[in-house]
C-alpha cells in the first residue's frame, strides 16, 4: 500500500500582496499615532485647553495641538503616568504588524496590558 502524503497548509505568512500591504499601512498608523501620542504626552501641560475644557489664553502650547492635548489629556486622566505603556504597546504592536510576525500569545499580553493599565 501507498502511504499518503500529508498536504502542506500554506503557512501565515504566504499571504496575498494587498494583505501584506495591508498589514504594513495598519503598522504604520499604530506607530505614527504611538509617535504623535508620546510628543503629546511629553508636551502636555495641565493648563492648556483641550476640547473638554475651554481656555480662551490661545491654542494649546502641545505639539500636538488641540488634538494632542486632548489626547493627552484623557490618557493622564485615564491612566496617568500608564500612558507612557500603551505608548510602548502600541509602538510594538504596530512593528510587529509591519514586519508581518505573529503576536504569540496575543490574548495573554492583551490581557496583562490592560491590567497592568488599569491597576498598575
Amino acid at each position: 500500500m501507498a502511504r499518503q502524503r500529508k498536504r502542506k497548509r500554506p503557512s501565515k505568512r504566504s499571504r496575498s500582496p494587498s494583505g501584506r500591504h495591508t498589514d504594513e499601512l495598519v503598522g504604520l498608523v499604530l506607530m505614527a499615532g504611538a509617535v504623535f501620542l508620546l510628543i503629546s504626552l511629553y508636551s502636555y501641560r495641565g493648563a492648556d485647553g483641550d476640547l473638554f475644557v475651554h481656555i480662551s489664553e490661545g491654542a494649546p502650547s502641545n505639539l500636538g495641538g488641540k488634538i494632542g492635548a486632548t489626547l493627552a489629556a484623557l490618557a493622564f486622566q485615564l491612566v496617568g503616568l500608564g500612558a507612557y505603556v500603551g505608548v510602548i504597546a502600541f509602538g510594538a504592536i504596530g512593528m510587529m504588524r509591519f514586519r508581518a510576525t505573529p503576536v504569540p500569545a496575543a490574548f495573554s499580553k492583551i490581557l496583562g496590558l490592560a491590567s497592568l493599565l488599569v491597576f498598575g
